[in-house]
């Protein structure tokens, strides 16, 4: 079954909320301006109180919640009328806006390209003087939100505040780590980075490795020239168990690597007119740099990736199926299953499309009632012209995800003699 890739940029659930508030009395909740960004910045100054600007989306769920479960209640409207000129922006825009959504629309697109605003709800605060500070793409409870203001209004998570102390020598751990995750949810992702590596070439040796702080290094390391680079490379075994997942150090590693010595920026901008890469000569100056452990993955990885993207399936196949076969113990049933999925979709080999079957019954080993993966397996028995066998087999896959319409459709075309690819 073709790999369904739910990406999830709000994630923080919604969770029961009071019973006893008032949520029908309008009057209760948040009072939202509706007035342009200029007007509100011209209240908030007036008034000398910061901004609460909820970015949202029509057609965004946590958005449509948060409206329905969580403005509404007296509890947030107490603390946040109190607190905030508060502010909704709709960042898309559908026939069925009014008027005073699209007397907004520049605003709300300025403010969305000026905050490089992705998910939604995306919750922005500024100071009186319009100065962001503070921002977070979730939705909340009732209780979740107020915590959150309250750490906006808190000077020690404020963006503005933590880097005007770092620019002025301050170099505590906690503002630097607090200043980092601030520039990250305004996607400052350069200076966050800098920052991070700024920090961690400070750390002592004794405070590296505990798992939060390789966590954190982890996510800043992406070149060979930081100090997480040689931690990873030299101590790869010390940090894996310590962080009890073989191959966490190793992974970064070979990131880096990848980048640096084969992905590299020059490459993928002239991607489209390359048409072949000099494997062996990478192979060799990986080798020089670090070992030919090192270089024998590294390349094989990017050989499936580059074939991969060039649409070279013939290669595509050969050197997916020697990456599985070498590092097998990497790659988890879901990999095994999207490999196997490429395969039927783009090849006719059928000792590729065998190949694949293999993978789908070692992950059906481990997982019996995995329809996905059992609708990939009929889909590949079918290409291969098992057609009673791969009837069956997508039986059960419909049985095991009844929702599925796309497993239903392929078990009717199979029926039919219907190619499913």
């Amino acid at each position: 079954m073709r790999s369904k890739m739910i990406f999830l940029s709000l994630v923080i659930p919604f969770f029961s909320l009071a019973q006893n508030e008032n949520k029908n009395n309008p009057d209760s909740g948040i009072r939202f301006e509706h007035c342009s960004w200029t007007e509100v910045l011209n209240k908030a100054r007036s008034e000398n109180k910061p901004i609460f600007l909820d970015c949202y989306a029509s057609w965004c769920g946590p958005c449509k919640s948060m409206d329905k479960n969580v403005y509404p209640l007296k509890s947030v409207g107490d603390f946040f009328n109190e607190k905030f000129i508060s502010v909704k922006l709709q960042m898309d825009s559908t026939l069925q806006d009014n008027e005073d959504v699209k007397n907004l629309y520049a605003d709300a697109r300025r403010i969305m390209r000026q905050y490089k605003i992705k998910g939604f709800p995306t919750l922005i605060f500024f100071s009186a003087s319009g100065e962001p500070y503070f921002q977070v793409s979730s939705g909340f409870d009732a209780d979740g939100l107020i915590s959150t203001a309250k750490y906006a209004l808190d000077p020690n998570y404020q963006y503005s505040s933590l880097l005007k102390r770092y620019q002025d020598g301050e170099r505590d751990s906690v503002l630097m780590i607090n200043l980092v995750s601030s520039l990250k949810s305004f996607k400052e992702d350069s200076l966050a980075e800098k920052i991070a590596n700024d920090y961690i070439d400070k750390l002592d040796e004794n405070k590296l490795y505990a798992p939060g702080t390789l966590n954190f290094i982890r996510d800043y390391t992406h070149s060979s020239k930081v100090r997480g680079f040689g931690l990873f490379y030299h101590h790869s075994k010390e940090v894996d168990e310590i962080m009890g997942q073989k191959g966490f150090a190793q992974d970064q590693v070979d990131y880096v690597i990848t980048h640096e010595e084969i992905f590299t920026p020059s490459l993928i901008i002239a991607s489209k007119d390359v048409k072949e890469l000099d494997w062996n000569k990478m192979r060799m100056v990986i080798s020089s740099k670090y070992n030919p452990d090192y270089a024998d993955r590294v390349v094989l990885h990017a050989k499936v990736g580059w074939y991969g993207f060039k649409e070279n399936w013939s290669e595509y196949c050969k050197n997916q199926v020697l990456c599985i076969q070498k590092y097998d113990t990497a790659f988890s049933s879901y990999f095994l299953n999207d490999c196997a999925w490429t395969f039927f979709q783009h090849s006719t080999d059928k000792k590729y499309l065998g190949i694949a079957v293999s993978w789908c019954k070692k992950v059906l080993e481990k997982d019996h009632a995995d329809g996905v993966t059992m609708d990939t397996y009929a889909n590949l028995l079918y290409k291969m012209g098992k057609r009673v066998e791969a009837i069956s087999i997508e039986q059960k896959a419909v049985a095991l995800i009844p929702d599925d319409k796309e497993s239903q459709d392929n078990l009717e075309k199979i029926k039919k003699g219907i190619p499913t690819w």
